[in-house]
């Protein structure tokens, strides 16, 4: 099978697709695209009884202008007077990547994410260099202390290295959030 996105430029001299073979929706063109040109293509098993198209995009062709917007001068100047997405609130943690490591106690995983997104860092699922702040809870998914985890050693590890990482509690990061708050 090849995974690696079109648009990472990968091509190759000689395809064969085997159209008999269970196909997801658009995984047939995205195996053909891959030739380099139609003579290094083989289709298998090529029977236009299974050929379907997808009816999302044949609706547009019922209409094929109905989704096309025409703005006159009013609605674009609405447009740009509109409120914008909120900007993370000042003396935040803009600029800051935050882990979350263990099973929370106090607020689940995805609403500590959004405080800290809302106060402006970035979340991330693993410890790295960019790493600024670990939030480990006292134990893992399977009920193993936090401490003992390979994502809070390698948070020590760059803690020693000289990384400006904190580690901090549940309880000191919602207290850290409403303090910026």
């Amino acid at each position: 099978a090849i995974t690696t996105h079109k648009s990472q430029g990968l091509t190759l001299d000689y395809v064969i697709a085997d159209l008999g073979a269970v196909f997801a929706e658009a995984q047939a063109y995205v195996a053909m695209s891959r030739a380099s040109d139609e003579s290094g293509l083989e289709l298998r098993n090529f029977s236009p009884r299974r050929i379907r198209a997808n009816p999302i995009a044949l609706s547009f062709y019922e209409d094929p202008f109905r989704d096309f917007v025409t703005w006159d001068a009013r609605t674009v100047k609405r447009e740009a007077e509109a409120p914008k997405k909120e900007q993370p609130q000042v003396g935040t943690l803009q600029g800051k990547t935050v882990v979350f490591l263990g099973n929370l106690r106090t607020i689940s995983r995805a609403k500590a994410e959004a405080m800290a997104e809302q106060m402006g860092a970035t979340t991330r699922a693993s410890v790295t260099r960019n790493t600024s702040i670990l939030v480990a809870a006292n134990k893992l998914r399977g009920g193993k202390p936090a401490t003992s985890s390979a994502t809070y050693q390698k948070a020590l590890q760059l803690q020693k290295d000289g990384f400006r990482l904190h580690i901090l509690s549940e309880s000191q990061f919602v207290e850290l959030i409403m303090a910026l708050k």
